[in-house]
């Protein structure tokens, strides 16, 4: 089993790199219809070992582009990978993140500091760029290529700090 270490604490209504609407508390949403949060809600403290679950709603059909960024800077694709390699869903989907019957999970451990969990869904699928870098600047590329092909798309995050 393939074990994915990290210490969450959500932090409400933070938004970075995305078009979401701002002063959203809780559950980051956008107007394309895409909704991020954990398993236990917004504004909860995770502990060394808890297991962690994100939640993603979607409105709209979509190509789901979902990405983490750790504390050391490290980001992993989370959504197409090799356990769910596609991702296109539909209209009115709820999907969890890792599933439950994935050999993947997310286990509060180091490096400790602040992370990021964040989707873009979009109309029709795009290329994804090479993972150098930052993440808000990975999310601002991919949503500029969606604007320059007149695709509508949408993003939601759930920023974290991890700690001992």
């Amino acid at each position: 089993m393939r074990v994915f270490l990290l210490m969450l604490i959500v932090l409400p209504g933070w938004l970075w790199a995305c078009d979401a609407p701002s002063g959203t508390r809780g559950l980051s949403q956008s107007a394309f219809g895409v909704e991020l949060t954990t398993h236990l809600g917004d504004n909860q403290s995770f502990k060394a070992g808890d297991r962690i679950q994100f939640l993603l709603t979607l409105h709209q059909p979509a190509y789901v582009y979902m990405f983490y960024q750790d504390a050391g800077g490290q980001i992993t694709q989370l959504v197409p990978n090799d356990f769910q390699p596609d991702n296109w869903f539909p209209e009115d989907f709820f999907m969890s993140v890792p599933k439950p019957d994935s050999p993947f999970e997310f286990v509060v451990g180091q490096p400790f500091g602040r992370e990021v969990v964040q989707v873009l869904a979009v109309e029709k699928p795009i290329s994804v760029p090479d993972h150098g870098g930052s993440l808000p600047a990975l999310v601002n590329q991919l949503q500029l290529q969606a604007k320059q092909l007149g695709l509508q798309h949408g993003c939601a995050q759930v920023a974290l700090t991890t700690s001992d």
